[in-house]
């Protein structure tokens, strides 16, 4: 029995991520050669990637970001390397020293290093509406607008 439920692949499209794939090695080889160039390179190879998803979304390719099970450690290496683009590798070891120290504490039981700050956060509940972002301030009763993790908006 045939398959007649059968995806046919335009050949301008594998023409296309091959071109893509080219492009990402050339970068990688960049990189291979001269890692103290990984600044500059880094950035090209996130601009590669959104280009070849731009290719896929052009033949209507379905994308989806499978879901992830995030943890404390994902959000602080991605935000570290985020800081070590912007301000460089030593400040981006600075971060995650300290990170690893207060982990280390708060998993021992030992009181928090002396630099740490301790943030006494409530919950919010943040709506959106045509106008925007906003929450209800617990002791007046009235809308604040803010971003959507519920940082109020300065006027």
């Amino acid at each position: 029995m045939v398959d007649t439920n059968v995806d046919i692949i335009p050949p301008a499209l594998l023409t296309a991520l091959k071109d893509q794939r080219a492009e990402m090695d050339r970068h990688y080889a960049k990189l291979v050669a001269q890692p103290y160039n990984c600044q500059h390179l880094i950035h090209d190879m996130q601009r590669q990637l959104v280009q070849t998803v731009t290719v896929l979304m052009e033949y209507n390719i379905p994308i989806e970001v499978p879901p992830k099970e995030r943890k404390i450690e994902d959000v602080i290496r991605e935000a570290a390397g985020e800081a070590g683009m912007m301000l460089g590798s030593k400040a981006m070891a600075s971060g995650v020293s300290f990170y690893r120290r207060v982990k280390d504490s708060v998993e021992s039981g030992e009181k928090l290093p002396a630099d740490s700050e301790v943030v006494n956060e409530e919950e919010i509940d943040v709506y959106q509406d045509d106008d925007g972002f906003f929450f209800i301030d617990p002791e007046t009763d009235e809308e604040v607008a803010c971003d959507e993790f519920g940082t109020p908006l300065e006027d």
